[in-house]
């Protein structure tokens, strides 16, 4: 027999119409209820074409993640693996984006271009109510993006259901999945909500199948609602955001698993990853899971060991279900939930040293029911008497004449770290349990020096931080602001490694960046100011597989460029990279930042804007070119930007406050003191430094750089220099990388100041 031939007889064992209606929603999610010879046969009969939006991909983003994370829980070696093509024994299911990618994938105004798509990808339907084209396709499905919130109930009719109906008709050997559009915060008064209902209310009555996107992000795993607290996609609701809440309160690769779940938190994809296999094992034969109202057996052999101050560990029996199995157990502290592990062990790591605390635990079957709670067991944390690690990092940045913001580095703790306390001047001045403060009330063109400790939820406090100063500025000077964000203020194109010949200046966005350059064009009232501060802020519309410790590093470019010319290897026309992708020091960025696991807080708005203050005012005054800066991810972690040629609102920025005199920025000074010390720039370095301070009066002046060992390494300056702002230059050349401290000592006084040198 041909291939096609068997193909298509096999084919035709798999239903494509239902009599009943099949609806995957949240009480769906319980994956091992799903019998693993149901999953073999979702893999062995269905070919899916799936065409998707951003929002959408929380479904296949869900399923990859899925396969490691059940491959851990002690599942067959990648059973729930999926592939584009369907190799290797994975489900078949191809896909399109949404963005031109694939052919599914409706680009071009997305509903009601979907159906012609549709046509085009099936092909001619043919006698057993396949398409010609692709014929060992069984299951469609499609995902909107944000129509139905715009929709009115005659356009639901219109542009979806009617024409899903006359699909069904045309190719009655494929099975149409039909799908309720995302949340979108409405309510349920909204027009959503009112969409989705009539969608599913349709599909009830005329038995088709459903995937309820929308219920799905209305529920958290432990069944409770909050569609009537305006939830919207990425799980905020007006109380919070019952995802990032859920997470916190369970144990990651455990009860929950990190994925590519764009606009929303990892969780959300994890339940559309579990109830879409259950679609799929319906959708395969398979006929759900039966009631069961017996519940498991009641836990026994609870054991609770405090192994530190702030961690008890947990192990009991396994119990028994001998018609639906164990799911999964709940562990309750003091009488409230904890946590759930479908294992026999569990790590509270939430504990306060010297607390004691009651541990129960209960039984859930694949039905969901669920036991008695265990006989009690306790555990006594031992007292902890370690104090937290002195904070480092501390910075002083003076903001007005009354007020000096200081910013630290978090300190660590074998506990937790409860707060900070700040000192000023040796006095004790406030606590806080941020990693920052601002201090007003102060004099102005006055000088404070500030110190800082941590403390953990004992009490024992840190010893205190490297001090730093800064003075109040002048109240007669009124700063002032410029944000450069237009295109005729900005330069910016992206290049990449896989397409090394090609421009894309003229481009709003892509989907993962590999290298982006931009170059903000100074205003030349900016010429002589000193420069408070200057913040750089990139619009992140996308974050994909994300990995810890994975970050964008920002580095300054030395060689000019074209916007609408340069490439991966050319910086313009006939003027190529002597490194390709971009001529500057890759060991020396100037700011770096992290990625953040929750998707929802990188997607669709600013990253934390950087500060390259320093680097700014190097440009001002002329000490470095300005040819802008070199983003570069790194790792797998992908992240989409938004170029400055897109609309207000979501372009990158320069936001830059500055001032007509001269006022000391991070400056060590005290009212009669004879000079300031500004600090050094660039920071982080390699290989040289300018060293910056400003005398009152002319003054013997000495320069000494020390390692942290004390010893001295260089005397950079020891004569008379004049009135004014000085710089002298420091070369690490022959040093290792690593921190340097240098003292500048003038008319009696001396300054203190930390740099690093980055190999």
């Amino acid at each position: 027999m041909k291939k096609s031939a068997w193909i298509l007889a096999w084919l035709l064992a798999v239903p494509a119409a239902f009599s009943q209606f099949i609806i995957a929603d949240h009480t769906r999610i319980d994956i091992d209820q799903i019998p693993v010879t149901a999953v073999q046969a979702a893999k062995e009969q269905l070919h899916i074409g799936y065409g998707y939006t951003s929002h959408g991909s929380q479904i296949t983003g869900g399923m990859s993640g899925l396969v490691d994370f059940m491959n851990a829980k002690g599942y067959a070696h990648d059973l729930f693996a999926y592939d584009q093509d369907g190799a290797g024994g994975s489900l078949h299911l191809t896909s399109g984006d949404g963005y031109g990618d694939g052919q599914l994938d409706h680009d071009a105004g997305y509903y009601p271009n979907w159906v012609e798509e549709t046509r085009s990808f099936l092909g001619v339907p043919n006698a057993q109510g396949r398409g010609t084209a692709h014929p060992e396709f069984n299951v469609i499905m499609w995902a909107w993006c944000g129509q139905l919130s715009g929709y009115s109930t005659a356009d639901v009719y219109n542009q979806y259901l009617n024409d899903m109906n006359q699909l069904e008709q045309d190719y009655p050997g494929v099975t149409f999945v039909y799908m309720t559009g995302h949340a979108d915060g409405s309510g349920l008064t909204g027009d959503l909500h009112r969409n989705n209902q009539t969608i599913r209310n349709y599909c009830i009555q005329n038995g088709k199948v459903l995937f309820d996107f929308y219920d799905i992000e209305c529920y958290d795993p432990d069944g409770n609602y909050f569609g009537d607290r305006h939830v919207d996609d990425a799980c905020n609701y007006d109380g919070g955001n019952w995802a990032q809440e859920w997470q916190n309160a369970h144990a990651v690769d455990v009860d929950w698993f990190y994925c590519d779940a764009a606009h929303t938190e990892p969780v959300n994809g994890n339940m559309k990853a579990y109830a879409v296999w259950w679609l799929w094992a319906r959708l395969a034969g398979w006929a759900g899971a039966e009631p069961d109202p017996t519940p498991p057996s009641t836990p026994a052999g609870l054991h609770a060991d405090a192994v530190s101050e702030t961690q008890v560990d947990l192990s009991w029996n396994p119990s028994t279900d001998a018609e639906s199995g164990v799911a999964r157990y709940r562990i309750f502290r003091d009488g409230g939930f904890l946590a759930s592990t479908s294992a026999v062990s569990y790590s509270d790591l939430t504990c306060i040293p010297g607390e004691t605390y009651e541990y129960r635990v209960s039984a859930v079957n694949g039905a969901g029911t669920e036991s008695d709670r265990s006989a009690p067991v306790t555990a006594t944390l031992p007292s902890d008497d370690q104090p937290p690690s002195t904070p480092e990092g501390l910075a002083a940045n003076p903001v007005s004449s009354t007020q000096i913001d200081l910013s630290w580095d978090p300190s660590t703790d074998n506990s937790s770290v409860s707060g900070y306390r700040v000192y000023r001047d040796g006095a004790f001045e406030a606590v806080t349990s941020e990693t920052e403060y601002a201090d007003t009330g102060l004099s102005p063109m006055t000088g404070y020096e500030y110190r800082v400790s941590a403390v953990d939820a004992a009490g024992n406090e840190s010893g205190l931080s490297d001090p730093a100063s800064a003075t109040t500025l002048d109240p007669n000077l009124t700063p002032e602001t410029v944000r450069l964000e237009n295109t005729d203020e900005v330069d910016d194109t992206f290049i990449f490694a896989d397409d090394p010949s090609s421009n894309f200046g003229g481009e709003q966005y892509f989907g993962d960046i590999d290298r982006f350059l931009i170059r903000f064009n100074l205003p030349a009232g900016l010429n002589g100011k000193r420069i408070l501060s200057a913040d750089l802020g990139f619009y992140v519309w996308n974050q994909s597989d994300f990995h810890s410790d994975e970050f964008l590093d920002i580095f300054t470019l030395s060689r000019s460029w074209s916007e609408y010319e340069a490439t991966w290897l050319n910086a313009s026309d006939g003027v190529p990279w002597i490194s390709p992708g971009g001529d500057a020091d890759l060991y020396a960025p100037i700011a770096r930042i992290s990625h953040l696991p929750d998707a929802a807080d990188w997607d669709h708005t600013f990253y934390p804007a950087a500060d390259i203050t320093s680097l700014v005012q190097g440009w001002v005054d002329g000490e470095t070119p300005n040819h802008g800066l070199l983003v570069m991810n790194s790792g797998s972690t992908g992240i989409g930007f938004k170029a400055s040629e897109y609309g207000e609102g979501s372009r990158p920025f320069l936001e830059i406050e500055y001032t007509d005199k001269t006022i000391p920025g991070s400056v060590e000074s005290r009212p009669g003191e004879s000079f300031r010390l500004a600090g050094n720039w660039p920071n982080p370095f390699n290989p040289g430094t300018f060293i910056r301070f400003e005398l009152d009066a002319a003054a013997d002046v000495e320069i000494r750089v020390f390692d942290l060992r004390g010893r001295e390494v260089q005397t950079l300056r020891a004569g008379r220099l004049g009135r004014g702002e000085h710089r002298v230059h420091f070369s690490a050349d022959g040093l290792v990388s690593g921190v340097y401290l240098y003292s500048v000592q003038a008319g009696g006084q001396k300054r203190l100041g930390k740099m690093l040198l980055a190999r």
